[in-house]
């Protein structure tokens, strides 16, 4: 008994570490679809095209039973998420940039 314990040791742990990895995606693709839907208007449709994809790749992913593939994609799924944030900061930084640049250039000409 002791040694089929043992012999099923290392299955059981891969095992564990699938199950932790699903459910993982699955909180990844749940954040990302709730940014995503919140902020959509605002990013551009490449962005969104790149995000969906990668949710759906992390969605078929988690089906399945490969740990390589699944981490590839949980990973692929954080940076593309983090796409939504750097294409905000880049537009609220390019409009405070706009509107300084636009004040900055009126004092100058009044110098």
């Amino acid at each position: 008994m002791v040694r089929d314990a043992e012999s099923h040791a290392d299955k059981d742990k891969a095992r564990k570490e699938l199950i932790e990895l699903r459910n993982e995606a699955e909180t990844a693709v749940y954040s990302t679809e709730k940014s995503l839907n919140e902020y959509k208007a605002k990013l551009p449709q490449a962005v969104v095209d790149d995000i969906t994809k990668a949710i759906n790749e992390a969605r078929e992913a988690a089906k399945a039973e490969d740990l390589t593939d699944l981490r590839a994609k949980v990973q692929a799924l954080s940076q593309a998420s983090m796409k939504i944030g750097e294409t905000l900061s880049q537009q609220s930084g390019s409009s405070s940039s706009s509107s300084g640049g636009s004040d900055g250039s009126t004092g100058g000409s009044q110098d």
